[in-house]
């Protein structure tokens, strides 16, 4: 099966890691040359990555749809772009599936973080303004309005003109899914808090895909960096697992960057990746961010059972608890077979699954 991956940025979870998995799971994929994908600030050049895209023919499409309408992550942050010209570059998934009217589309695509990019100390001090204010925004409209004055003119009506183009962009992409040209799709929903200006949105885009009918189709999580990996591993994976949380608190924590109970990400992108859940599995997930004792008995039991161990450590965003993963390997060896916490909670946690695929036959790898 030939994949193609247009990707969201060239940054290591969204290039280097597809091809890492590419190459463990040994399948035909290719991406775009990196150097037409920008970098940073620095827009993908998205004249000459739909060339590419037209030119390529496969069994699998996966489009980032932030790449091939704004340009990229930050680029998707911007005014850079008008809706008018996003809509026309998404029009383009007509074509390709014109052209290839028995390939398979998926796309990723970012419902937007809360505040906004930081690339400077100027823009950092803007970032935390930001928060302040949308947090307020709902529940105390008059000193959100207050607020307002601290920022540079224009900046807060740019701010909810690019909100509003990239909803407007989400909703095209559901008629899309509902004409059958893309097979599906899963929202991501980016750095944010419950409460926050997401929320409006993700309720519109659940209404239109109860109405279209296509909740099979659709999948919306906290999430970003990690959608590309799951969706690559979707395409074959088979694997059986068992997964277990070091506490009630970890199961129900509402993670840093994130807007709900994590057990409910984890059990979409269990779904989305295609896994299958058993109490029997030789795989287990031990999904580690409360309790650093009773995650290390959890280790030592499963080590004397055999069973196959992967930690997903969700201490704190951002990275790991080194005490932890000092001890978890002293006590584990060779029974942990994989690590993950890179990254927000539920990038580590699409990252870790990804190292976990399973293909029935890797030498007849489909579409299941």
């Amino acid at each position: 099966m030939k994949i193609i991956i247009l990707p969201m940025d060239n940054r290591p979870p969204n290039y280097r890691f597809l091809i890492d998995l590419a190459n463990i799971y040994k399948l035909d994929v290719t991406l775009p040359p990196k150097n037409i994908l920008g970098f940073y600030r620095t827009p993908g050049d998205i004249n000459l990555l739909i060339e590419w895209l037209l030119r390529q023919r496969a069994d699998l499409y996966i489009i980032s749809t932030d790449m091939l309408c704004y340009g990229g992550l930050i680029a998707s942050r911007e005014n850079w772009t008008t809706f008018e010209e996003a809509e026309e570059r998404l029009s383009v998934l007509k074509i390709i599936k014109k052209l290839n009217p028995n390939s398979n589309i998926q796309l990723s695509s970012i419902i937007r973080r809360a505040s906004t990019s930081v690339f400077s100390e100027s823009s950092y001090e803007c970032w935390e303004k930001m928060n302040t204010y949308l947090r307020i925004f709902k529940t105390n409209p008059e000193q959100a309005k207050k607020v307002e004055k601290n920022f540079p003119r224009g900046y807060i009506e740019n701010y909810w003109k690019s909100r509003e183009r990239n909803h407007k962009i989400n909703l095209k992409c559901l008629e899309l899914v509902k004409k059958g040209i893309v097979d599906l799709i899963v929202f991501s929903v980016e750095d944010t808090f419950p409460g926050g200006p997401h929320e409006r949105e993700e309720e519109a885009l659940k209404q239109k895909i109860t109405e279209y009918g296509i909740e099979d189709k659709c999948f919306i999580h906290n999430g970003a960096d990690e959608a590309l990996q799951n969706l690559l591993i979707r395409t074959f994976n088979k694997g059986t697992i068992n997964v277990i949380y070091d506490s009630e608190e970890t199961k129900v924590k509402i993670m840093d960057y994130e807007d709900r109970k994590f057990l409910e990400n984890v059990n979409s992108h269990l779904r989305l990746t295609g896994f299958n859940v058993s109490e029997n599995a030789e795989n287990v997930v031990l999904i580690s961010g409360n309790s650093k004792e009773r995650s290390l008995k959890i280790i030592e039991k499963l080590k004397k059972t055999g069973k196959r161990i992967y930690i997903l450590d969700v201490f704190k965003a951002n990275g790991s608890n080194p005490d932890f993963v000092n001890d978890a390997l002293a006590i584990g060896g060779s029974s942990i077979k994989g690590y993950s916490a890179w990254n927000t909670a539920s990038n580590s946690l699409g990252t870790i699954l990804a190292e976990i695929a399973e293909a029935p036959n890797k030498d007849k790898i489909g579409l299941f």
